[in-house]
């Protein structure tokens, strides 16, 4: 399945090391947004939707160096506002992911990715056996939490080490050199804390765990600080996708709804092609998106 059935309820015996005791070695400012906006899921198999809620909350937090808690009218995103970002059809949703079919399966790390296009937030979705080893899996996600990227992790807690469960979403928060860790905080309701650091090459023994429903590993979405829900854009406006161009002259390119094209240079010279009603904001925010996102597009599939 994509999110198995409910994880049992912890016991007194949990292993240590899901403690908080090394949250001090955590001191990015990456980490005080990500914990701010953070809350436990509410809906037993919607550790994907609570995921992307907590990611997009704090980046807004962070884009606008607010306190928490957020600010009336916005206040904290709920699970199914996450579903309700989605595009219509005739603005170029595909495949809309729905409350009833989160409820029955939960969701696989494909179905969040379309979720994310759906809604129009950039992002790259990398799975676990693009990587070679531990070493570059390791490499790939310090580079996304090195910058203002934010990453959701896809596991099993089993493989883990965390209470025996198996496939779920989380924030992925930071690494502890000092450890070989990364520190995941936990959406699942019924852990007993917020967050469990997970050595690196269990981290990647569980991303690379075969998701029954999909028929093919796990693994992560990097997500750049350009959705549209930080700003008032309109459903024809947000980006359908972002993806690497086979023309090196190219680039990298950003589909907009209607087969509409935005590529990387066009952005940088303000040139843009049939979408000229967007404003520079916007425009800013998409070349900003692209640009944190290519270095991972060698593992990414859009």
């Amino acid at each position: 399945m994509a999110e198995d059935d409910s994880p049992p309820t912890p016991n007194a015996s949990v292993d240590k090391r899901q403690k908080s005791s090394r949250s001090e070695t955590a001191t990015t400012s990456r980490k005080s947004w990500l914990e701010r906006a953070f809350r436990k899921q509410v809906g037993d198999t919607a550790c994907g939707l609570a995921s992307l809620a907590v990611v997009v909350d704090a980046l807004h937090l962070k884009l606008h160096e607010a306190d928490e808690p957020l600010e009336q009218p916005r206040g904290r995103t709920q699970e199914d506002e996450v579903l309700a970002w989605q595009r219509t059809p005739e603005h170029g949703a595909k495949d809309a992911v729905s409350m009833t079919n989160v409820k029955a399966r939960g969701m696989t790390l494909a179905q969040l990715s379309q979720l994310s296009w759906n809604a129009g937030i950039l992002h790259v979705c990398c799975y676990a056996d693009r990587f070679k080893d531990a070493d570059e899996f390791r490499d790939t996600l310090q580079a996304a939490l090195g910058g203002p990227c934010m990453v959701i992790m896809n596991y099993n807690m089993t493989i883990a080490g965390q209470t025996p469960f198996k496939g779920h979403f989380s924030p992925l928060d930071c690494y502890n050199a000092d450890n070989d860790t990364f520190r995941i905080l936990d959406v699942w309701k019924l852990t007993p804390t917020d967050d469990y650091w997970a050595e690196t090459t269990k981290l990647w023994e569980a991303a690379a765990d075969q998701d029954s429903d999909a028929k093919r590993c796990r693994g992560f979405l990097v997500i750049a600080p350009s959705a549209p829900q930080f700003l008032a854009l309109s459903s024809e406006h947000r980006p359908v996708a972002i993806e690497r161009s086979q023309n090196e002259d190219i680039g990298v390119l950003v589909r907009l709804p209607g087969d509409r094209i935005v590529t990387k240079k066009h952005i940088q010279d303000w040139q843009i092609s049939g979408v000229s009603d967007l404003n520079e904001q916007i425009l800013a925010l998409l070349k900003a998106g692209i640009s944190q996102l290519e270095p991972f597009m060698a593992f990414g599939e859009p």
